[in-house]
C-alpha cells in the first residue's frame, strides 16, 4: 500500500454565532457532527470507532434521521453524508427524493455555518460521466477518449465515434456515474449490442492493473485492484456485458483479468511516480472541490501514459489502513480551519474564501 499526504486548501464557514462586536462566541454544548449514510453505507464503516474519536475532541456525532425537522436535531458544525442515491433519485424526478433534498438544502441556507462533506453541486457533477471526464484532463494525466452515444442506428453511433477519435476495442458506460454494468464492444458489429444513451470510450490495454486513489480529506492512499486484461479489436468477438465493481474485487477471478501470456508485466506500486500521483490528487482536489472520493488510473501499455477512468465520491476505501482516523482528521481540520478563517477575516475585514492564489473552484465544462 502506498500512503501519502499533501496539502489541500477549502473556502469554509465558521462554527458558532457572532455576537454585536464581530466575536465567535463559543457553543454551549459540544458540536454536532452530522451524518447520513445507508444501512449498507454504514456497514462498511466502523462508526463507533468515529464517534469515539470525535468525543475525544468534544465533539458528539449524530445519525440525523431525514424524516424529522433538521433543526430540532442540531445545529451541526459539519454534515458528513452518503446522499448520491437521493440526489440521483431527485435528478430522475422522484417526488419524495426531491423533497428531502430541498429539506436538506433548506437547512443549509438557514445555517450556512454547516460544512458539508461534500456539498452536493460539487458531488451532482460527477453524476455525469460527460462532465466528470470533462473536467479532469490536464497535463499530469489523460482521459482515454470518449463520446456520447444516443442514436439507435448502429451506422449512426460507428459515424461519431469514429469521429471523436475512438477506437476498438471500446468499453460502454452507462451515462450515469455510480452504475457499474458495462459493455466491452470488439468491432462496428458490437454496437448493436449497447443499452443508450452511453458514454463510448476508447478502452486502454493497461496489463490487467488497476490502481485505485483513495482520497479522505490531506490524506490519500493507492491501493492495487485487479482489472481487465489487455484486448484487441476483432470483427468477430461477441460483446462481453461485466460489472466493474466485480471486476476490480480485491479476490476478483473474472475470465476478463486473466492475463495473455504475452502480456507485460505491470508496474508495481512501489515502483510509482509517487509525485504524478500527488499532482493528480492536488489537482482533482481542487477542481472537484470534493474531499471525499476516489480515482481509478491505470498506466497505459507501451507508453506508460497515466489516465483516468472513473471517479467515484465518498467509496468504500477497502484495504486503506486507519480509514476512521482519517475521515475524523478531515472533520476535525474542517472544524479547526472554519474558526480559523472566521477570525482572519474578522482581522482583515475581507470576504471569507479561498487565499488570493488559490481559486474558489475551477469551472467544470464540458467543451
Amino acid at each position: 500500500m502506498v500512503v501519502c499526504q499533501v496539502l489541500w486548501a477549502t473556502s469554509l464557514q465558521p462554527i458558532g454565532n457572532m455576537d454585536g462586536n464581530g466575536e465567535v462566541e463559543p457553543p454551549d454544548q459540544p458540536r454536532k457532527i452530522a451524518y447520513w449514510m445507508s444501512e449498507r453505507k454504514c456497514g462498511e464503516f466502523n462508526m463507533e470507532e468515529l464517534q469515539d474519536i470525535l468525543r475525544g475532541h468534544g465533539l458528539e456525532l449524530v445519525k440525523v434521521d431525514l424524516d424529522q425537522p433538521l433543526d430540532k436535531q442540531g445545529p451541526f458544525a459539519v454534515f458528513l453524508h452518503k446522499l448520491a442515491p437521493f440526489l440521483l433519485a431527485s435528478e430522475a424526478g422522484n417526488a419524495q427524493a426531491k423533497e428531502k433534498v430541498k429539506t436538506i438544502e433548506a437547512y443549509l441556507k438557514r445555517h450556512p455555518e454547516t460544512v458539508m462533506l461534500d456539498p452536493f453541486p460539487n458531488v451532482e457533477r460527477l453524476h455525469d460521466r460527460r462532465i466528470m471526464y470533462s473536467a479532469v484532463e490536464n497535463n499530469h494525466v489523460f482521459v482515454p477518449s470518449f463520446v456520447e452515444l444516443n442514436a439507435t442506428d448502429v451506422e449512426k453511433n460507428l459515424e461519431i465515434v469514429t469521429h471523436a477519435g475512438i477506437t476498438f476495442p471500446m468499453v460502454m458506460k452507462p451515462m450515469s456515474a455510480p452504475e457499474h454494468q458495462m459493455w466491452l464492444v470488439f468491432g462496428p458489429q458490437g454496437l448493436k449490442d449497447i443499452q443508450l444513451p452511453c458514454v463510448a470510450m476508447t478502452f486502454v490495454n493497461h496489463n490487467a492493473l488497476l490502481y485505485k486513489v483513495f482520497v479522505i480529506g490531506h490524506h490519500y492512499e493507492i491501493v492495487e485492484r485487479p482489472s481487465i486484461r489487455n484486448l484487441q479489436p476483432s470483427d468477430t468477438a461477441p460483446t462481453i456485458e461485466f460489472n466493474s465493481h466485480s471486476i476490480s474485487k480485491p479476490d476478483s477471478d473474472h475470465p476478463l483479468t486473466v492475463k495473455e501470456e504475452d502480456d507485460e508485466k505491470a508496474i508495481k506500486k512501489e515502483d510509482l511516480d509517487i509525485g504524478l500521483f500527488d499532482r493528480i490528487v492536488h489537482h482533482l482536489r481542487e477542481d472537484l472541490g470534493l474531499m471525499l472520493f476516489g480515482v481509478d488510473v491505470v498506466i497505459e501499455k507501451g507508453t506508460g501514459k497515466h489516465a483516468i477512468i472513473d471517479i467515484n465520491v465518498f467509496p468504500g476505501y477497502s484495504g486503506v489502513a486507519d480509514v476512521m482516523y482519517h475521515l475524523s482528521e478531515c472533520i476535525l481540520t474542517c472544524d479547526a480551519e472554519a474558526g480559523s478563517e472566521l477570525s482572519d477575516v474578522v482581522d482583515s475585514g475581507i470576504e471569507m474564501g479561498y487565499s488570493s492564489d488559490e481559486k474558489q473552484k475551477l469551472p467544470l465544462t464540458t467543451s
